[in-house]
């Protein structure tokens, strides 16, 4: 509480009581000649919402999800697909801007696709099968257990010969494991590009190890192996995420969306022609 200076006036005083355990109890009393600042009290107010919605949930077992290290698997997917994002988007939106000479994902892209003109097929299968699974888990409320296409899943969302028999227990090592495989993919596209300007040699190891530690292996371990990584795919990550801020949502997958069109058709769109 501070002391009015005019002493003439009486004020709300807006406090707080409790650590993390209770951060949501406030208390509103009437102060001695109070003089609250109304910023301070809507700085306050947004930092205690902002709170409220960041962890709202983040520690809430998911139907047959076990937490990781004391965090559900909402939280690990934006983490680790953050981590993703800013790998792939870095890059790409440096090269928009001029800011940058960095491999991007769809220059790599469009360099098989030159060298190799199938390469171009293969990323359209891509991208209609990834819609085709992707629809249905968008759909549904991603904590709910469902068959996608024919297909059961597992809590995270990948499909699996037994999702009753999914174990996800001990998986820990394997958000170690994505890490730092991505930090040696950064490493050596930076160097590579360094060291022999123009090369796409780094750029193939960077995206490999994103799709294979990201996608590939967490999907093999759940279907023929019955394990589950922390972390949900993509599309589910999205579901959590579109009920928390739905404009958020529709913001980054139409953005995935362009992307994907520039994958399929590159070099279109060009900027800046």
């Amino acid at each position: 509480m501070r002391a009015c200076d005019s002493g003439a006036c009486r004020g709300l005083v807006f406090g707080w009581q409790g650590a993390r355990s209770d951060f949501g109890r406030v208390r509103f009393g009437v102060g001695h000649c109070g003089q609250v600042s109304v910023w301070h009290l809507v700085v306050r107010v947004g930092a205690f919402a902002g709170f409220r919605w960041y962890t709202r949930g983040m520690s809430e077992v998911v139907v047959d999800a076990r937490e990781t290290r004391g965090w559900s698997a909402e939280y690990w997917g934006y983490l680790m697909w953050g981590l993703a994002a800013l790998a792939i988007a870095g890059p790409e939106l440096a090269s928009v801007f001029g800011v940058g000479d960095w491999p991007t994902i769809s220059a790599t892209i469009g360099h098989l696709e030159a060298a190799h003109s199938w390469v171009r097929l293969v990323v359209v299968f891509v991208i209609v099968v990834l819609g085709y699974y992707a629809v249905p888990q968008l759909l549904a409320h991603p904590s709910l257990p469902r068959i996608v296409p024919g297909q059961q899943t597992t809590a995270n969302g990948r499909a699996t010969r037994d999702a009753e028999a999914v174990r996800s227990g001990g998986m820990g090592w394997y958000l170690v494991l994505a890490v730092g495989g991505l930090v040696v993919g950064l490493v050596v596209a930076a160097g590579a590009r360094h060291m022999h300007p123009g090369t796409y040699v780094g750029a193939y190891v960077l995206y490999g190890l994103i799709a294979v530690l990201w996608v590939i292996v967490p999907s093999v371990l759940a279907m023929f192996f019955a394990r589950e990584v922390p972390f949900p795919t993509l599309f589910r990550t999205i579901g959590y995420l579109e009920r928390r801020a739905h404009p958020i949502a529709a913001l980054i997958l139409a953005l995935l969306v362009i992307l994907l069109l520039h994958l399929a058709f590159y070099p279109w769109p060009r900027y800046g022609s």
